[in-house]
């Protein structure tokens, strides 16, 4: 009786996951375990209630919101993995394995040709006539391991989604929330100290490079005091980071919960 050809099984649909990741965005925050003392020194509070004229108990309460900001567990960034764009990464991640394991097999074969020939009639010392003994079983391991790793190689491609590639599906869209957090408690300061949450722009730049004002040299103030190296936030960052400040104190998104002083 003629055997029935196996049914291929159906793909399985396509959808997302959204691990936490560890997100690196370029300003080198200062992440650590702050506890209750703050991410600031007094000294550095002392230059800020000397700058920004702040009161010095606000500075106080802000130097402990930063410190949750930067702690290391303070900032949850949910990713975008996709399944299908996973195991593609994946798959051609195993194609380059295969090939070159493929091609170190083949290397490393012509060089066990070549060892073999190699003898220790001359050899001084029975030391040293192990040696070579040593090398070429070290070779022909090394010829076994590779051919073997692009068997198992060739063995996962046959059976897709084996393995995924976890990174972010579109890293351009990942970012480190501490940013975000930084300037939102640099703004409830200036709220605390019963200041108004606004800032300038020169006409001719309205894309946020030509910002202005006394918020805006705060934060310049504060975000080289939290990175390492020091760096400032880029002018339109910044100013789109304002912005959504200002609309959350109209409807709060219910996605991002804002840092808050005191109880």
């Amino acid at each position: 009786m003629e055997k029935k050809p196996k049914t291929p099984p159906s793909p399985r649909a396509d959808y997302a996951i959204y691990p936490h990741m560890e997100v690196v965005d370029g300003y080198g925050w200062r992440v650590g375990n702050y506890d209750e003392r703050g991410a600031l020194s007094l000294e550095q509070i002392d230059q800020l209630a000397q700058r920004s004229g702040l009161p010095r108990d606000v500075l106080v309460r802000f130097s402990n919101q930063l410190g949750f900001c930067l702690d290391e567990d303070g900032a949850i960034n949910l990713v975008e993995v996709r399944r299908s764009v996973a195991i593609d990464r994946a798959e051609a991640t195993l194609q380059t394995v295969r090939a070159e394991a493929r091609h170190a097999s083949r290397k490393l074969g012509q060089l066990v040709d070549r060892v073999m020939l190699l003898s220790e009639q001359f050899a001084a010392e029975t030391g040293d006539r192990r040696m070579l003994g040593d090398l070429k079983e070290q070779l022909t391991a090394a010829v076994a391991a590779n051919t073997q790793l692009g068997v198992v190689a060739e063995q996962m491609l046959a059976q897709p989604g084996s393995a995924a590639d976890m990174s972010p599906t579109n890293k351009r869209k990942t970012r480190d929330k501490r940013r975000q957090y930084i300037v939102e408690t640099c703004c409830y300061a200036w709220q605390d100290a019963s200041r108004k949450v606004s800032y300038t722009t020169r006409p001719e730049e309205e894309s946020g490079n030509g910002l202005q004002g006394p918020l805006i040299e705060f934060i310049d103030q504060v975000v080289p005091m939290l990175t390492s190296p020091p760096t400032t936030i880029a002018r339109g960052t910044l100013k789109k980071d304002i912005d959504n400040f200002r609309r959350s104190q109209n409807g709060p998104d219910m996605f991002s919960i804002p840092p808050t002083f005191g109880d």
